[in-house]
């Protein structure tokens, strides 16, 4: 009997350090940068050992290098985006609009399979594969192979 709940101290023992190791990763971050004439657009995510749980990209526009229909089509584009945004729980979409520049921020609660889901079936965030989660690793691997730079 002892030796019975020896084994089961020790079984209960393992099964807690392995539930505690899951509770542990290491939290990080990474930005990737790219740059093109007149935008520049970053992507931050901040992730939990492999798996995102916040996604910020900002793009800003430097309205200089467009013309009147350009900036027109611009404004088209964030006036169709910005319903869209707004009707999916964990998404924040914000513009501000300077002197010479606009800045888009949209913030994604990566957290949420749900939030995630909604996204990718809009076509808003594309998701090869499993859309509950995102890895930070292929993510970032993906991006730098479009061009992205790590952000140092």
């Amino acid at each position: 009997m002892k030796r019975m709940k020896r084994m089961l101290c020790l079984i209960l023992a393992a099964l807690m350090l392995v539930s505690m190791a899951g509770c542990g990763a290491k939290e990080q971050s990474t930005t990737l940068v790219l740059e093109q004439p007149g935008v520049t657009m970053e992507y931050k995510l901040d992730a939990k050992g492999d798996v995102v749980e916040i996604i910020t990209q900002s793009s800003t526009i430097d309205c200089s290098m467009y013309g009147e229909d350009e900036l027109q089509a611009i404004e088209d584009m964030i006036s169709q985006v910005e319903p869209i945004y707004a009707g999916i729980d964990g998404v924040t979409y914000e513009v501000e609009r300077g002197e010479s520049t606009i800045i888009e921020v949209i913030t994604i609660d990566a957290s949420k399979s749900d939030t995630l889901k909604k996204l990718s079936e809009s076509g808003m965030l594309p998701i090869d594969g499993d859309a509950s989660k995102i890895s930070l690793k292929l993510t970032v691997e993906s991006l730098e192979s479009q061009g992205w730079a790590v952000k140092e």
